[in-house]
């Protein structure tokens, strides 16, 4: 798989031009978004690092023929109020003016229960209108028997429905297919 890594914008003035078609990844700090775009990628594509909050902008990265864009992570990523402030401004402008965005792949740690920065993701994430999918992972953490449960204890707490979410893991490659052949949808 060819990958380019094209931009790290912290403005939207600094976004590269739009060419292909994108697909963002949204998530909490420490979700295992990073680990899910490299295991998607096949190779060392996003930083990976046990110190949540290292994504500082949109990074924009050429994945065969479409374009991953990397959100900051939000929730316990230790930076300042202003910054989480930009970072909101930063994202509201990115779905405002990207006409090649087409789905939204929401990275979930399927071990946290849903708290109010869940809640409002899912607000904003439904409220920009685009195709989305909650992409639960860290699945290896837990027994295979357990993973059924908390897919649906999560679906049920979103209000979303079982088959907006997949439980996948960037460790084991696990639905990571049935990802790609989401994300090749749209």
């Amino acid at each position: 798989m060819k990958c380019e890594f094209l931009a790290l914008s912290s403005s939207v003035s600094t976004f590269p031009k739009p060419s292909l078609p994108e697909v963002a990844f949204v998530g909490r700090s420490n979700a295992g978004k990073s680990s899910l775009l490299n295991t998607l990628a096949g190779q060392k594509i996003a930083r990976t690092s046990s110190t949540p909050g290292r994504t500082q902008g949109l990074c924009f990265f050429k994945v065969d023929s479409l374009i991953f864009v990397d959100f900051p992570g939000f929730g316990y990523a230790r930076v300042s109020k202003q910054t989480r402030l930009d970072w909101g401004e930063l994202a509201d402008g990115y779905y405002s003016l990207r006409k090649t965005l087409r789905r939204t792949v929401w990275i979930y740690d399927i071990r946290r229960e849903p708290d109010p920065l869940d809640f409002q993701m899912k607000d904003w994430l439904e409220a920009k209108g685009k195709p989305y999918l909650v992409a639960l992972t860290k699945s290896d953490r837990l027994k295979r028997g357990e993973w059924e449960n908390r897919r649906l204890a999560i679906s049920e707490a979103l209000n979303i429905q079982r088959e907006e979410t997949l439980i996948v893991s960037g460790k084991t490659r696990e639905g990571t297919q049935a990802l790609w052949r989401w994300i090749k949808n749209g």
